[in-house]
């Protein structure tokens, strides 16, 4: 009961703030092209709606908003949209988001579920972390999650996963993503990672696929 009640709190803490961030309209009215393949994500494949969101894992913003994508969203619009997961580690003030991301990704290779565990408990522990204890934490939550921490270990030292990583980066940018967390909705940047805003964008592409919208 007691944990319930601390996520309840959490939850409207984050709802609060969220709320309070003003409600720009989205940068971009013409959607774009995303690499969603061999990309983390949550919710059916074919869902009428696909969040990107362009994040980094030691961003506390990304953190506040990560409860709106994992949870809040889901229970409002259940089925309709998926989530997708792309690296955008801000290296030059986050001094282990780049290590994160890498570690995230070998977590995702092997495991394509505990991904999201990963995800979550990366933000719930986000304040203990730090550069030099990265990866012994890294280590110890892989093993007290089913993973083979051995084979985690080898992925994380040899950077199997850096050039994914940098990728993700890369393609970012040539999208004009410059903080994080930044969302797109159906391709179409959000403005910010104001709930008001995405629950509009939403409610905007459901509206345009529902049966019949195009039909005279």
């Amino acid at each position: 009961m007691e944990a319930v009640m601390k996520l309840s709190a959490f939850l409207f803490l984050c709802l609060t703030a969220l709320a309070q961030t003003p409600a720009t309209a989205p940068e971009d009215t013409n959607p774009v092209k995303l690499n969603i393949e061999n990309q983390p994500s949550f919710g059916p494949s074919d869902a009428p709606v696909t969040i990107v969101e362009f994040g980094d894992l030691q961003c506390p913003s990304c953190r506040a908003e990560a409860p709106v994508l994992r949870q809040l969203m889901p229970d409002l619009y259940p089925g309709k949209f998926r989530v997708v997961f792309k690296d955008f580690p801000l290296e030059t003030i986050h001094p282990w988001a780049r290590a994160a991301s890498d570690a995230a990704r070998c977590v995702f290779r092997q495991n394509r579920e505990a991904f999201w565990k990963f995800y979550d408990w990366d933000y719930d522990n986000q304040d203990e972390l730090a550069i030099e204890t990265l990866k012994p934490k890294v280590l110890a939550w892989a093993a007290g999650n089913g993973l083979n921490a051995a084979d985690l270990e080898r992925c994380i030292d040899s950077k199997a996963t850096d050039a994914e990583v940098a990728q993700n980066i890369s393609e970012g940018r040539a999208l004009g993503v410059k903080g994080t967390p930044t969302v797109f909705v159906n391709g179409r940047k959000a403005g910010s990672g104001n709930m008001v805003i995405l629950q509009r964008m939403i409610d905007s592409e459901l509206a345009a696929k529902a049966p019949g919208k195009n039909q005279k």
